[in-house]
C-alpha cells in the first residue's frame, strides 16, 4: 500500500527499527511495564554471557600463550561490547531519546507544505536500504562464522572457552542463536542511529527549501495582492522556519548526547581491529589465512559502519551551512523591514556549525573520519601495532585540538 506523502512522518521511516527493537525489548517505551522489564533483563543475561564467554577466552589463551585465539577473542571483544553499548545507551539515554522522538512529531517537524514531504519520504527509503544492506551483512557474517565452523575447520566467532565434550552440539546451537539475535540487534540498531541522523537532514532540506521559496508560499498563504496581508503571511512563515532551525539544533544536541558514548568505543575498537589487521598482513611472518579473512570481514564492517555514520554526519555540516545561502537568496529586499530582521537574525544564528559531536570534543564528518583512518594506515604500514594503534588515537586527539 502506497502512503499518502502528507501521512509520511518519522514512525514511517523508522518502521522495521521500532519494530523489531520493540520485540527485543530495547526500545526505550515511555511506559515500563513487566513485559519490557523482562526482555530487558533477558537482553542484559544474553550480554552477560558472551562477554563471560569472550573474557574467559581472553585469559585461557593469555595462560596459555595461544596468540591466535587471544587475538582473534580481543577482536571479537571489542566489536561485541561496542554493540552492547549502542544497545544500553538508548536507555542510560532514555529522556534525551525520547526528547529526540517528541521533537519528530512536534508541530515544528511538522508544519511543512505536502509537497516538501517528499524529503522525509527519501529518508524513509534511505532508511529501508540501509536495514536491507545490513542485514545482506549480517547473513553473510552468520553464514561464516556460525554456519560454516559446524561443517568445516573454520572457527566460531566465540568459541567455547573450555571442553565442551558431549554438550559440543547443544553449544554451537547456542551460539547460532545468539549470533543471530546479536546480528539482527546491530543491523537494527545501526539503522535506527543512521535514520534518526538522516531525518535531521531530511529538516534541514525542508528548512533551506522553505527560505528559498518564502515569496511564492506567502502568495499561496494569503492568496491576495494586498501588500499588508503578504507581509503578515511572509511574518507567519519566517517565525515558522526560525522555529523549526532552533528545533533542528536541539534536536542534533540530543542526537550527539545519545551518539557520543557508542561511537566514542566504536572509534576505539575500529583502530584496535584496523591496526591488528594491517598487522596481521604486513608483518606477522606466520600468517593464519582463517583468521586474516575473519578480521579482514571486521575490518570491513568496521569501515562500513563508520563510513556510513560520518557521510551522513558531514551532510548536516554541509546542509547546515547552506542555510545563510537560502537566507540571502529568499528575495529579502521585497520584505518589510521587520521580516528583513528576522532573516539577519536567523543568518546570524546559522553561521554556528551545525553538527553532531561526540562529547563536544569530534566533529563526525568525512573530515574527521579521513584524518583517523589515515593515521591507522600510516602508521600500520610502517611499524609496530603500538604505532599503529598510538597512531591512530593521536589522529583521533589531534583532530579534537585542531
Amino acid at each position: 500500500m502506497v502512503v499518502p506523502m502528507s501521512k509520511i512522518g518519522y514512525k514511517e521511516a523508522l518502521a522495521i527499527p521500532i519494530s523489531v527493537l520493540t520485540k527485543m525489548g530495547l526500545w526505550p517505551a515511555k511506559k515500563v511495564n513487566l513485559v519490557v522489564i523482562s526482555k530487558l533483563f533477558m537482553n542484559i543475561v544474553i550480554a552477560i554471557i558472551t562477554e563471560t564467554v569472550m573474557v574467559s577466552n581472553i585469559i585461557q589463551a593469555a595462560r596459555s600463550v595461544n596468540m591466535k585465539l587471544l587475538n582473534w577473542s580481543i577482536c571479537v571483544f571489542f566489536p561485541l561490547t561496542n554493540l552492547h553499548i549502542k544497545a544500553l545507551s538508548l536507555w542510560i539515554n532514555r529522556s534525551y531519546f525520547l526528547s529526540l522522538l517528541n521533537d519528530l512529531d512536534s508541530t515544528s517537524f511538522n508544519n511543512h507544505p505536502v509537497k516538501l514531504n517528499r524529503h522525509i519520504q527519501t529518508i524513509a527509503k534511505i532508511s529501508d536500504v540501509i536495514v536491507k544492506y545490513f542485514a545482506l551483512v549480517m547473513v553473510i557474517f552468520l553464514s561464516i562464522f556460525s554456519l560454516l565452523p559446524s561443517f568445516t575447520n573454520l572457527p566460531l566467532m566465540m568459541p567455547p572457552p573450555f571442553d565442551m565434550g558431549k554438550f559440543d552440539v547443544a553449544y554451537r546451537i547456542g551460539h547460532l542463536l545468539a549470533t543471530s539475535y546479536l546480528a539482527t540487534m546491530s543491523a537494527t540498531i545501526d539503522s535506527l542511529y543512521m535514520s534518526l541522523i538522516a531525518l535531521s537532514n531530511a529538516q534541514l532540506d525542508i528548512l533551506r527549501e522553505r527560505l528559498i521559496k518564502v515569496s511564492e508560499d506567502a502568495n499561496e498563504l494569503c492568496d491576495s495582492m494586498d501588500k499588508m496581508k503578504w507581509d503578515a503571511g511572509v511574518w507567519i512563515i519566517l517565525k515558522e522556519c526560525v522555529l523549526l532551525h532552533d528545533t533542528i539544533t536541539k534536536y542534533i544536541s540530543k542526537l550527539s548526547a545519545v551518539l557520543s558514548l557508542p561511537l566514542l568505543f566504536q572509534y576505539a575498537s575500529g583502530c584496535f581491529i584496523i591496526c591488528n589487521t594491517i598487522i596481521q598482513i604486513t608483518i606477522l611472518n606466520e600468517r593464519d589465512s582463517r583468521t586474516i579473512i575473519g578480521m579482514c570481514g571486521y575490518s570491513g564492517i568496521v569501515f562500513a559502519q563508520m563510513s556510513f555514520y560520518h557521510w551522513l554526519g558531514n551532510e548536516i555540516i554541509f546542509k547546515s551551512d547552506k542555510i545563510i545561502e537560502a537566507s540571502y537568496t529568499s528575495n529579502w529586499y521585497e520584505l518589510d523591514i521587520r521580516s528583513r530582521k528576522c532573516i539577519l537574525l536567523l543568518m546570524e544564528r546559522a553561521k554556528r556549525t551545525t553538527a553532531i559531536k561526540l562529547y563536544d570534543l569530534v566533529f563526525v564528518s568525512l573530515e574527521s573520519l579521513g584524518v583517523v583512518y589515515y593515521s591507522y594506515f600510516q602508521d600500520g604500514f610502517s611499524s609496530t601495532f603500538h604505532r599503529c594503534f598510538l597512531g591512530g588515537s593521536m589522529g583521533i586527539f589531534s583532530f579534537c585540538l585542531s
